[in-house]
């Protein structure tokens, strides 16, 4: 758990390159605590922390007990501990929890927006901040409005927004009451999208607009009516900030491609409709300028990347690429076969990162710069485009392990000095853009690398030493189960499958008559073959079938504990899933049970814990009845009551995203 998190805070810090200082030291577990190494592999924190975070403007977020603090690059709390979470840093504020409340809080320790009656999130803008008013009892019209106020918590706007998209360059799209939904009245939209500055002053009027993207590079795209009365019509084009339109979409044979990111080098990459499909192709590339012109077209170009340092890339029919210039002139002496770029990035944050691009050239991959000109530094084995993956001076390299326990292994090439580590590790990654380490995985033993690939730090070989599980978050729900197919209960649903199948209860449980739930705490099987675990039995001993709804074979069965006031609080949660194949029903017949294990908490503080399930006495009944089990102590921590950490679903066939 904790390896996943500072695995997902270091790809946030990727993807923010710029907007942090460094400060060189790196996250160690020892026997279970956290603590620091330098880029020598020397400790200079040593391990005392639950949880410990890479350190991010100065400051790095740890959990040593139960509450969450700030410490420096000597160990020092810079803010005593407090949080029941936290996040890293950004722009001198960062996100926490406090008290069971988000809130951010400033270098100096203050909270902000602890007090405030509504969600405040980031604007994009340093110091500014967007505020969002919840309706009151679902009546629109009394909340659900947005403002825009600073760091202080003076308000700059007033809460009179339907939406306040993020600020670029200083600029933020807004929408009014109508702005996100036209009523249309003799055909003519509510005009209520503008655009204001950092100030909270409209640089763009309502009054034209019916919708307006964020501004990139000082232009947006938009929406408004031509023509007037019945007679209007909806078109789409490109204005500036001063709200002037400079080209819309009316009649043209093009459009934008869908991953196109706008405008870069005032030029924006598009497709232009074939008269008669070509080749299998409908379209072809193109580029135009801010006014809506045509400066560069070739018919034999399938796609192309956006522009960046005046360069771009155009494939051609053959698969192969050339690398251009705004003039169109081609600048590659040599034929690229392919560009380390997936499908996903073509939005190109990280396109030709330091002036240099990895490409394949003659069967092998080496580098590119913005004149055309070939790098010395190869990666002599030959790998597909799908098993490589540029972060920063570093493609890290993925390839089918032969292992059960780990589907891939990882290498690792250094484009800027050569070095090649062939895959070995079972994980391996950057620890942040342009450190001196990287972080890898190989069984139970975790390594630190410089950027040589050899080993500065690296962990005990030891046996595994099984543990409580001491997290400071809410736990997804895991309660899985399945039961035969029933004629009545036939329908789509049940994706997710399960083995845990239901067993003929014997004399050695217990019977109360009824359906029961019962915790047994002297279970010694391991669960996610590291943490202690109790025995979870759900027995049927009643004369009736019971029924539960189910996600994807998840029951609605969780976790609970009293909160330090003594209120019984879920410290597990059901996760929902937007497609409706997950849901389906199972049974329990009488005198037949499922048995769980679960993981055994500890936090800082001592409490009473207990398992909450959902059911129902008849499988098309809406009634819900809810069972407890038995009570046993344990001890959690403050985070567990509320904390959700940020889930991405991995597919069609993982419809959770919360």
């Amino acid at each position: 758990m904790l390896f996943v998190r500072l695995f997902l805070i270091s790809i946030l810090l990727f993807l923010e390159v710029s907007l942090f200082s460094q400060v060189d030291l790196y996250p160690i577990e020892v026997d279970g605590k956290y603590g620091y190494i330098n880029s020598k592999g020397e400790t200079v924190i040593p391990p005392k922390y639950f949880y410990a975070g890479t350190f991010v403007e100065g400051l790095a977020e740890v959990r040593e007990h139960g509450l969450y603090g700030f410490i420096d690059s000597t160990g020092e709390y810079a803010i005593l501990p407090a949080f029941d979470y936290a996040y890293p840093f950004l722009d001198g504020v960062a996100n926490v929890h406090f008290k069971g409340k988000k809130c951010f809080v400033d270098k100096n320790g203050k909270k902000l927006f602890l007090d405030v009656d509504g969600h405040v999130s980031r604007s994009g803008a340093k110091d500014l901040f967007i505020y969002h008013k919840y309706p009151k009892d679902g009546i629109q019209s009394v909340g659900n409005k947005y403002a825009l106020i600073n760091k202080d918590g003076d308000w700059l706007t007033d809460t009179v927004f339907r939406s306040i998209k993020k600020f670029n360059n200083g600029l933020a799209s807004v929408t009014g009451k109508n702005g996100e939904f036209p009523v249309r009245v003799d055909g003519v939209g509510d005009r209520e999208s503008g655009v204001i500055d950092t100030n909270g002053n409209f640089i763009i009027n309502y009054g034209k607009f019916l919708g307006i993207d964020e501004f990139q590079n000082g232009v947006a795209w938009a929406t408004w009516d031509e023509g007037k009365g019945k007679n209007a019509y909806e078109v789409n084009g490109l204005i500036d900030s001063k709200g002037r339109v400079l080209f819309n979409d009316e009649d043209q044979d093009w459009d934008t491609p869908i991953f196109q990111s706008g405008f870069h080098d005032g030029l924006l990459n598009i497709n232009i409709y074939f008269d008669k499909e070509r080749d299998g192709r409908e379209t072809y590339s193109a580029v135009i300028n801010k006014k809506g012109k045509i400066v560069l077209s070739d018919e034999n170009w399938v796609q192309m990347t956006s522009f960046k340092h005046g360069r771009a890339f155009v494939q051609l029919p053959s698969g192969n690429w050339n690398l251009i210039d705004t003039k169109g002139t081609i600048l590659n002496k040599d034929t690229i076969q392919e560009i380390l770029f997936p499908v996903i990035q073509w939005k190109y944050k990280n396109f030709f990162l330091d002036g240099i691009e990895p490409v394949k050239v003659n069967g092998t991959w080496t580098t590119i710069d913005v004149n055309g000109n070939l790098g010395d530094k190869e990666l002599r084995k030959e790998y597909t485009r799908g098993k490589l993956e540029r972060r920063g001076d570093f493609v890290i390299i993925k390839i089918e392990s032969e292992s059960k326990a780990y589907k891939l292994k990882y290498g690792c090439w250094n484009i800027k000095t050569g070095a090649v580590l062939l895959p070995k590790y079972d994980f391996l990654y950057e620890t942040r853009p342009g450190s001196h380490l990287l972080y890898a995985r190989q069984g139970r033993r975790t390594f630190y690398l410089n950027r040589n690939f050899n080993s500065v730090w690296q962990s005990e070989d030891h046996e595994l030493i099984v543990r409580k599980l001491n997290i400071d978050f809410m736990k997804r729900a895991y309660f899985y189960a399945s039961s035969p197919s029933l004629k009545e209960l036939e329908r789509w649903g049940g994706w997710g499958g399960s083995k845990n199948g239901m067993s003929k209860n014997n004399s050695n449980l217990p019977n109360n008559g009824e359906l029961q739930i019962l915790i047994d705490t002297n279970s010694k099987e391991k669960i996610y073959n590291k943490y202690e675990s109790n025995k979870i039995l759900l027995l049927n001993n009643s004369h009736d079938t019971i029924y539960f709804d189910a996600q994807d074979s998840r029951l609605y069965m969780n976790f609970q504990a009293k909160d330090q006031d003594g209120v019984w609080k879920d410290i597990e949660y059901i996760p929902n899933s937007w497609c409706g194949n997950s849901y389906h029903t199972l049974y329990l017949p009488p005198d037949y049970h499922w048995s769980f294990i679960s993981p055994k908490y500890e936090g800082s503080f001592q409490t009473k814990l207990r398992v909450k399930l959902v059911y129902k006495r008849n499988y098309n009944s809406e009634d819900e009845n809810v069972l407890y089990s038995n009570e046993i102590n344990g001890s959690v921590n403050p985070g567990q009551f509320t904390v959700k950490l940020p889930y991405q679903n991995r597919g069609i066939m993982d419809p959770y995203d919360e």
